[in-house]
């Protein structure tokens, strides 16, 4: 079957995206806290984060069973016990990613190893001289990998797309202190539409934006295939590597040891419409081909997503018929 953008719905009404944001603890003086024993000594941040981590595993119910039901699909039924366990490692995990992320921009610790598994994959992306999206997710730390991509190429401006309520303290902070990014620019997609435009616009300057495809805030969303289950993934990001007839590649930066981060970048690829391809489908390749990246991650290292809310909706996996895979497949082609 050909997949269907779904329009936005007032919450509460099928289809409509379920609401993810879980409200900060600890506000922007704890973040502040934190980053301060993280830069002292980073194993006494991560003791803190061990504490949090136990808070939050506590107090926040609703993200503890959707963190079980995503670890579920990973290592299968579990004991209660075990799923307990699994979770807190989980939430554990992503806040030692959290901490490291903010003391590596905040260039506090020059200590951190970045390297990349597939360096020639972006080098071939940047040598296409057209716009260029870059999607991630939240996956291990995308944002500790951005000062290596702007070393590869710095006449190249590159945006980071982000979801920030400007009146939410904690958020400002965080990005108050990540100053190995000064350089870059950011676009808020707190306000869509105005977002939208803006990427766009770069795309067509032939610059760099980098999206998170995982999670949809609010808006359009299109039916993928993750872990074997439906899931709604963003339309936008997909939307644009089509409309903006951009050079896409799917990147993941996940943690490989203490102070330690590889980038996972899969090979460019461009989804461009043709007589036999129709836009409907070059976007479903777009989004297919981005959650079989990350699903690869996934089921490598599990600890590191951030989903601790209700990510599949039950539903079968989003299944084809012969005609739309065929034009699916020759939708996404080499970048060249």
């Amino acid at each position: 079957m050909a997949a269907t953008i779904r329009k936005s719905q007032k919450q509460g009404e099928p289809g409509a995206p379920r609401p993810i944001r879980i409200r900060h603890h600890g506000g922007y003086r704890g973040n502040m806290l934190m980053l301060r024993l993280g830069s002292l000594f980073l194993p006494l941040g991560y003791a803190a984060v061990a504490a949090a981590a136990a808070w939050f595993w506590l107090a926040e119910r609703p993200a503890r069973a959707a963190s079980e039901d995503f670890l579920e699909r990973i290592f299968g039924r579990q004991s209660r016990l075990r799923r307990g366990w699994q979770s807190y490692r989980h939430m554990n995990m992503y806040g030692k990613m959290l901490l490291d992320r903010s003391v590596f921009l905040a260039g506090l610790d020059r200590r951190f190893l970045v390297d990349s598994l597939d360096e020639p994959n972006i080098r071939d992306a940047l040598r296409r001289r057209r716009g260029l999206l870059i999607l991630t997710g939240h996956f291990g730390c995308a944002e500790i990998s951005a000062p290596l991509l702007q070393q590869l190429d710095p006449g190249r401006p590159l945006h980071f797309v982000r979801y920030a309520n400007p009146r939410d303290a904690t958020e400002q902070f965080q990005r108050d202190q990540w100053k190995k990014l000064a350089a870059a620019r950011w676009i808020n997609s707190f306000d869509p539409l105005a977002a939208g435009v803006e990427i766009m616009a770069a795309l067509q300057r032939g610059e760099c934006v980098a999206m998170q495809a995982d999670r949809a805030m609010r808006g359009r969303t299109i039916p993928a295939t993750l872990l074997g289950r439906r899931v709604d993934l963003p339309a936008g990001p997909f939307t644009a590597a089509v409309v903006g007839e951009a050079v896409v590649v799917c990147a993941f930066t996940f943690r490989a040891g203490y102070r330690r981060y590889r980038t996972c970048i899969s090979p460019p690829r461009c989804y461009v419409p043709s007589s036999g391809v129709s836009k409907e489908a070059a976007i479903a390749q777009a989004a297919g081909d981005y959650a079989r990246e990350l699903e690869k991650l996934l089921k490598l290292h599990p600890y590191q997503w951030g989903n601790f809310y209700r990510f599949w909706d039950g539903a079968p996996a989003v299944g084809q018929s012969p005609e739309s895979s065929n034009s699916s497949t020759q939708a996404g082609v080499p970048a060249t």
